[in-house]
């Protein structure tokens, strides 16, 4: 869990939020495009 909270602490989303998940997954998705 430590790279989670990471990617929380980096990208100021709150992982427990639905919407911010889905964000950060379609950003992830995008980036390898």
């Amino acid at each position: 869990y430590y790279r989670l909270g990471r990617v929380e602490k980096l990208t100021g989303l709150d992982l427990d939020e639905g919407g911010d998940r889905l964000l950060l997954h379609m950003a992830l998705k995008t980036a390898r495009l």
